[in-house]
């Protein structure tokens, strides 16, 4: 494996998870659950993840502009792992149709959030976003079926087996694991580290996944599922550009 791979992988999840441990020592000082073994999981899971997106492309992922083969590995991880290792059934992790009344509520409360917000940043700071084919059909698919899979259903479900659930939100019980999920998506939507391992924070860019990841979280938790989660996703990446094709 290249090096500056490594290095990069762990620049980022450190700098991430690095931000994460207050909220992390304070979710842990105050569960009732307090499960080791579920937080080590999701540690070394985001771990793997991260490298797992920046891995050399082959064969015919190397061509394509977009990273297929990233986001397609993501989703092949989390299919194993639902098929290996117990308690981390699809049905677990919520990839299954919706399984608790009032989901179409939950659904629009989480759509309208997420959809707000690329719409925040099309009016407030005039965001545009030019797509290819290929971006066309990447953003309305990849982005929400490997994120939801890897954040709202892997993730969460371990950090709510580490943290519990104790708190009741609008019908859903919810617990830290909702923000510490929400502070790590956004992390990685903020961090990056380039091939000469330099360290580049944009802090604007954690916002946006912030608050949706919230909402989301505390949908997943109230439909018990992520099918609309990831349609809602993939929609949302698809606004600016949107907008952008209508108003050029």
């Amino acid at each position: 494996m290249r090096m500056h791979v490594v290095v990069r992988v762990g620049i980022e999840t450190g700098v991430i998870l690095a931000a994460s441990v207050p909220l992390i020592a304070i979710a842990m000082w105050s569960s009732r659950a307090r499960a080791w073994w579920p937080l080590l999981a999701f540690v070394a899971l985001f771990v793997l993840d991260d490298l797992v997106l920046v891995l050399p492309r082959i064969g015919p992922f190397v061509a394509p502009s977009w990273n297929w083969q990233g986001k397609l590995l993501e989703v092949a991880g989390v299919l194993a792992l639902a098929a290996t290792v117990r308690g981390l059934s699809l049905r677990d992790i919520g990839a299954t149709s919706p399984l608790r009344a009032g989901w179409r509520t939950a659904a629009l409360v989480a759509g309208g959030v997420t959809l707000a917000l690329p719409l925040a940043f099309l009016l407030g700071l005039g965001a545009r976003d030019q797509l290819t084919v290929e971006g066309w059909w990447f953003q309305a698919t990849m982005p929400g079926l490997a994120e939801e899979l890897v954040f709202r259903g892997v993730f969460l479900t371990l950090l709510d087996r580490a943290f519990g659930r104790p708190w009741r939100i609008a019908g859903a019980e919810v617990g830290w694991g909702t923000i510490v999920t929400a502070l790590v998506f956004a992390g990685v939507h903020a961090v990056d580290v380039d091939r000469s391992g330099a360290l580049h924070v944009e802090p604007l860019f954690a916002i946006g996944p912030f608050i949706g990841s919230l909402f989301a979280g505390w949908a997943r938790a109230r439909m018990g599922s992520l099918v609309p989660l990831i349609v809602i996703h993939n929609v949302s990446n698809l606004v600016i550009p949107l907008a952008t094709l209508w108003l050029s």
